[in-house]
């Protein structure tokens, strides 16, 4: 069938249930060629324990792919750990078959669309919690993986259909948050480079918990509405 779905973040147990057929009732025609990106947070692997493992089994179990991003609250210990695998052109890291992380400047072909991928963001709430428990360095890309960003992007022209990130380039956090905007390495990469010099058909991002689309720039901040990509290239909010 090969349907392209995305949603916001979804933190692990706390938030996964957007993805269940209450919510989702379209989930129940779908089937593992169809796929839904998550914009960073998706909270899987977190930890050990029995409630994270359940709801990383309960994701697996749903009919659709699902690969998400990095975001800024994710264990990159555990994730990172994982085998380095190519998917769809790119590399991931998976959690389960059908639950994967996709590395942070890759470009993938996904249900027929090219889509570029730049995760990470700095944690706002960073000193309410543990490095190596709650919080990791990684969340900001090294210097290598903006570098080879970089170079993904050049060898596309800087024309690809998707860029799905977990934040946002400062020009469109300009939009949504004037007072206090949340700048970082990561944002500021983003709109320097990508946004300034990339074509794109859809922007995705996550991180903000607000759904809000900007028409004029092709670009949706994502965090319940799951938005589905038709054939004609409209996007379609699908969920309850």
């Amino acid at each position: 069938m090969n349907r392209l779905f995305a949603v916001g973040d979804t933190h692990g147990s706390l938030e996964l249930k957007k993805l269940s057929n209450k919510n989702f009732p379209l989930a129940r025609e779908l089937d593992r060629s169809d796929m839904l990106l998550i914009t960073g947070d998706a909270g899987f692997m977190w930890d050990n324990t029995p409630e994270t493992r359940y709801w990383d089994d309960w994701a697996e179990s749903r009919n659709f792919t699902i690969a998400t991003c990095f975001g800024n609250h994710c264990n990159y210990d555990k994730l990172r750990a994982l085998p380095a695998e190519e998917w769809c052109g790119g590399i991931v890291r998976k959690v389960r078959p059908h639950i994967m992380y996709l590395e942070n400047g890759e470009l993938f072909n996904i249900c027929g669309r090219t889509v570029f991928v730049q995760g990470g963001a700095a944690s706002t709430d960073r000193a309410y919690r543990k490095e190596g428990k709650s919080w990791w360095s990684a969340e900001i890309p090294s210097r290598h993986e903006f570098e080879h960003a970089a170079e993904t992007l050049e060898q596309t022209n800087f024309n690809v259909d998707i860029i799905l990130t977990h934040t946002a380039p400062n020009t469109m956090i300009n939009k949504i948050d004037r007072f206090f905007p949340q700048y970082d390495d990561v944002t500021n990469f983003l709109d320097k480079f990508v946004f300034r010099n990339t074509t794109w058909k859809h922007w995705w991002c996550g991180h903000f918990h607000i759904d809000r689309s900007f028409s004029d720039d092709n670009f949706y901040f994502l965090y319940n509405d799951i938005i589905e990509l038709l054939p004609d290239n409209t996007i379609k909010v699908v969920n309850n």
